[in-house]
């Protein structure tokens, strides 16, 4: 279950379109994921006149899970396609299902082509295909010359002896479940909602804001701010939805210099919906970056930790903190040079591998400490913030 914007649980939801031609999902502005489960319509079995027809195929499966923020952008909240019809006729295809997500491409199940065999009159059965540790049922097997495909996805049996058709195919299906990720039992209550765009810009020439757009229905946002400079670097004017974000930790990651701040916002009860998120610098920069991501369930703001690598280049970066076992926390690296970060060890969020990159992800801590590592592809400093959730 998931803290929706009106403040009930929602479940996992199944949705299932069923019906020949065009359809239209309305992705849930809660889910973080989306498995798409396609069967294609299944193919007719033919008919000859001294003998039983053929049975038809079953149309093809196939599956796919969107995530949002990730494989989809979190901009796209409906998603169309065709439900492929069963095949007709003497031994007709079954049509194709298809799935066409803005943002995430096309995804396709076959119809049924094909045809049992001349000596094998029964419509082929659909099955049952088992996704993400969940069942779809597919049509079973047709028997009865002559008879129709048993839907969804079932091939039409061949037709008895002298007649010249076998039964239609049956009409295929779509199954589109969505669910958010978020382990909201194990972390009392509390549940990751969203991800933002992100920004960043390199080489500036003077002052500079940059600025992104985050979707949010929770009730906490956190925004992570990264700039390096040649001369002291200051940030401010940080905003959300047009509201001055709350400074909630900084750490300077070339050690005691100015160059390579890093810094953490916040806001309860932000402003729902699509909002701009924006960030300025005073100087020229050689990169300035922020990232967003928001949660529900959040009362308050906790405890805050920082750790960096005090001013010498490393690819280990390593942030342990203490805290109490199942308790929420957010936490960001930043690194100050043009390298990538990989192999996180929690949950990650978000990740911009560009000068004065930055990663995000969060943990529930299931002991008296959490420790959050990556490594950076070449010698780096680099700084972390991490934060309770309450």
């Amino acid at each position: 279950m998931i803290i929706t914007s009106t403040g009930v649980f929602s479940a996992p939801q199944v949705t299932t379109f069923s019906a020949a031609g065009a359809y239209t999902y309305t992705v849930p502005q809660w889910a973080t994921h989306i498995d798409v489960i396609l069967l294609g319509g299944g193919e007719a079995g033919t008919g000859v006149v001294f003998a039983n027809g053929s049975g038809g195929k079953a149309g093809s499966w196939r599956t796919v899970t969107l995530a949002r923020g990730a494989t989809i952008p979190w901009g796209t909240t409906t998603i169309t396609g065709i439900v492929g019809a069963g095949g007709t006729g003497n031994g007709g295809d079954g049509a194709s299902t298809t799935a066409n997500v803005s943002g995430g491409g096309t995804y396709t199940a076959a119809g049924g082509s094909g045809n049992m065999g001349a000596i094998n009159p029964a419509g082929e059965a659909a099955g049952t295909q088992s996704y993400n540790n969940q069942s779809y049922v597919g049509g079973g097997s047709q028997g009865a010359l002559g008879g129709a495909g048993v839907a969804p996805g079932g091939g039409g049996a061949g037709g008895g002896f002298g007649t010249s058709v076998g039964g239609g195919g049956a009409v295929g299906q779509v199954w589109f479940y969505a669910y958010n990720v978020a382990a909201v039992s194990s972390s009392g209550g509390l549940a990751f909602d969203a991800v933002g765009s992100g920004a960043n810009t390199t080489g500036s020439m003077a002052a500079t804001t940059i600025a992104g757009t985050h979707t949010t229905t929770g009730d906490a946002v956190l925004v992570a701010v990264n700039a390096g400079g040649l001369s002291a670097v200051s940030i401010s004017n940080v905003t959300y939805g047009g509201q001055s974000l709350t400074l909630l930790g900084s750490i300077n990651m070339g050690g005691t210099n100015t160059l390579y701040p890093l810094h953490l916002y916040g806001m309860l009860n932000p402003p729902l919906g699509m909002q701009s998120v924006s960030a300025t610098t005073n100087v020229a920069t050689l990169g300035f970056s922020l990232a967003s991501v928001s949660y529900a369930g959040v009362s308050s703001f906790g405890s805050v930790s920082t750790a960096s690598s005090g001013g010498t280049g490393t690819t280990a970066l390593s942030h342990t903190v203490s805290t109490t076992s199942g308790s929420m926390l957010v936490q960001v690296f930043g690194q100050a040079g043009a390298t990538t970060i990989s192999g996180y060890s929690q949950t990650q969020r978000f990740v911009q591998p560009l000068l004065t990159g930055l990663l995000q992800g969060d943990a529930v801590a299931g002991s008296n400490s959490v420790t959050f590592s990556a490594t950076a592809s070449g010698n780096v400093n680099w700084g972390s913030i991490a934060i309770e959730l309450n």
